[in-house]
């Protein structure tokens, strides 16, 4: 009787460290694999066929080139050098360097001096010929932008974030140290 008392404790303690580990182990797993495809997406791409790449990392490093022409124009047309020196400071920012949240904050703040920057160069009224470049540059800007959104990345991300925010995938997310991604 006590031998098959025991052997029914030890089962079932078995068991539940099967269930835990099988929950934990291939639930991080999967969290961890979803999160590291969304950014591999980020890096390169859907499609790396492509001798150019088509991915948000280099549509930010597009719009940060933008925003820096944008800026030297601003410049020489214009007495407005806090938003260009803004423009410069968060084009610098958006870069590889940083990390995912820091890099989504300071294209946020981008977008928002690029604007101000494209009422201050019309603002001053320069000449049609010298317009080009900057406009050039904003529309530019612009498209970069759109292709960002439309991007196959920020679907990934939110599909991770639905994953990693349900129970009991926050307690391994927490654990994996697998932080939400940011959306563009």
């Amino acid at each position: 009787d006590m031998n098959v008392l025991y052997n029914r404790r030890l089962a079932c303690a078995a068991l539940a460290v099967c269930v835990l580990l099988s929950v934990f182990g291939l639930g991080g797993a999967e969290l961890a694999r979803t999160r590291k495809n969304a950014l591999r997406v980020f890096d390169e791409g859907i499609d790396t066929s492509f001798a150019v790449r088509m991915s948000v990392d280099a549509y930010l490093e597009n719009c940060a080139g933008y925003a820096r022409t944008m800026a030297e124009e601003l410049k020489l047309h214009t007495d407005d050098e806090a938003d260009a020196a803004e423009a410069l400071a968060l084009a610098d920012s958006i870069g590889d360097g940083a990390n995912l949240r820091a890099r989504h904050e300071n294209f946020e703040a981008l977008n928002d001096v690029v604007e101000s920057m494209y009422t201050a160069y019309h603002a001053a009224e320069p000449d049609a010929d010298r317009q080009s470049d900057f406009d050039r540059a904003y529309t530019n800007y612009q498209s970069e932008v759109a292709k960002i959104g439309y991007d196959e990345y920020n679907p990934m991300a939110r599909k991770y974030n639905v994953l990693s925010g349900d129970f009991p995938a926050r307690m391994i997310a927490g654990l994996f140290g697998l932080d939400r991604l940011e959306t563009f």
